[in-house]
């Protein structure tokens, strides 16, 4: 993340730029986690924001490290919160994929490629 970005302002940044560039949400890995995990002392807010990705209202995007990590971290039984089932975790990432405004962000690599 960029020296001073946090969880807590990144929405004033996109809000500053809006007009700007096209509005696309992308969520981080650990906003997913906490959205799903009831137990977190973040589930509310994560949780409220991946309402809102869902909601239809803006295009949302999952980078492809997301769609590997989430699953692989909300699967393992040997991490403390709530845990899925793996057939579970991949269910829940393809419903993901199943919204109209929601797409997987492709990575280029640092050489363009």
């Amino acid at each position: 993340m960029l020296a001073g970005l946090s969880y807590d302002n990144v929405e004033d940044l996109l809000e500053s730029l809006e007009g700007r560039i096209p509005r696309v949400i992308v969520r981080d890995t650990n906003i997913l986690l906490y959205a799903c995990d009831s137990g977190s002392e973040k589930h509310a807010k994560a949780h409220a924001s991946i309402e809102e990705l869902f909601s239809g209202a803006r295009r949302g995007a999952f980078p492809g490290r997301q769609v590997t990590a989430f699953p692989c971290v909300m699967t393992n039984p040997r991490l403390p919160g709530r845990r899925l089932a793996l057939e579970e975790g991949t269910q829940l990432v393809q419903s993901w994929f199943d919204q109209l405004n929601v797409r997987l962000l492709a990575s280029i690599n640092r050489d363009g490629n």
